[in-house]
Order: structure tokens, then C-alpha cells, then sequence
């Protein structure tokens, strides 16, 4: 978005559309904020009844450097036991850790450099796995251990997985930019 009131607006656009299929999802626009210098993430707490209440910021340090005008953390998954998030940051193409409670962050390497990790899902193992946008595979983390798995993609004609979920069965699917369906 060119402008803040553009990106606004869509926003308020997509709630308004949204909000008729999910209301109990689409509850609200909030602004979020934070500076190059000083960039930050946002906890919001939940009522009981699921409702979003105040926001508050945690600002960022440590091994993360934001980059004014791109996509810097695109997804954000929480481990198992909820005291770390792993992030993506889009610009950098790298997977990051963050202590929720101070904002520090650490890279977390991945076998293959600037392999554009994008999106994010944890299984029920506690595992976490991404897409690696640029290079082709879909990746698996271990946050207890550290390791990362690569899955290769084998069709040639797939190309840069994005968006990955598990069903009701364990089974991961992901979209890919080539207009495919994958899974594992």
C-alpha cells in the first residue's frame, strides 16, 4: 500500500466482507505501529469470551534488523510450550526466534541460505514447518532440537510454496505460486 488511509482502508474493506462468513474471526482494525529504529510486536489479550482486549507493544532487539518499506515479519507461529515464537522475516529470508517476554530475537539457521521461508504452521508434535518461497521445499523444524528437515519439491513446475496448513488428518497442504496444491 502506497499510504497508511490506503492500507486502512483495505483492511476495513476486508473486515467488512469478511465479517459476514466469520464474524466471531473479523472483530476489529487496530492500529499497529513502531518505528525502523525501533520496531515492535504487539500481545493482545483475549477475553473469556474470545474477545481481543488491550494491545501492548514488546519491542524487537537482538539479531533482527528492519528494512523501511519491505515485508519484514510476514508470519509468526508460537512453540509448543508458547515461550518462543519463530518468525519469518520476508526481506532477509530468514526464520527468527523470539522471547515473548523481551523481544529478543536470534536467527535460526536453515540448511539452504536465503531460501525465503514464508509461511508458517506448527503440527502436533510441537514441530514447526514453513515454506521456502525461493528455493523450492518445505522445511520442518525442530525447536527442541534445532534441526531442520528440507522436503523437496519434485515437480519441476512447482514453484514457490506459500501459504501451509495441516488438516483434521495431519496432513500438510500449501499453496504455491505456480497456481498448484502441494502436500506431505
Amino acid at each position: 500500500f502506497s499510504t497508511l488511509a490506503l492500507r486502512r482502508f483495505y483492511c476495513e474493506e476486508e473486515l467488512r466482507l469478511n465479517r459476514r462468513t466469520a464474524p466471531q474471526l473479523y472483530l476489529d482494525v487496530q492500529p499497529v505501529g513502531g518505528t525502523a529504529q525501533r520496531p515492535v510486536i504487539y500481545k493482545v489479550a483475549t477475553s473469556g469470551n474470545g474477545r481481543p482486549g488491550a494491545a501492548t507493544t514488546i519491542p524487537l532487539a537482538g539479531d533482527y534488523q528492519h528494512v523501511a518499506g519491505q515485508f519484514n515479519l510476514n508470519g509468526i507461529v508460537a512453540t509448543e510450550n508458547g515461550k518462543t515464537l519463530i518468525a519469518v522475516q520476508s526481506v532477509s529470508r530468514k526464520l527468527l526466534t523470539i522471547d515473548p517476554k523481551t523481544g529478543a530475537m536470534k536467527e535460526f539457521p536453515v540448511k539452504t541460505p536465503r531460501s525465503g521461508p514464508h509461511g508458517l504452521v506448527a503440527d502436533k508434535a510441537g514441530n514447526i514447518w514453513f515454506t521456502a518461497n525461493s528455493s523450492r521445499y518445505i522445511g520442518k523444524l525442530d525447536p527442541k532440537t534445532g534441526e531442520v528437515t528440507e522436503y523437496q519439491l519434485n515437480d519441476p513446475d512447482a514453484r514457490g510454496p506459500h501459504t501451509p496448513i495441516f488438516d483434521q488428518n495431519g496432513t500438510l497442504w500449501f499453496t504455491m505460486s505456480s497456481g498448484m496444491v502441494g502436500r506431505i
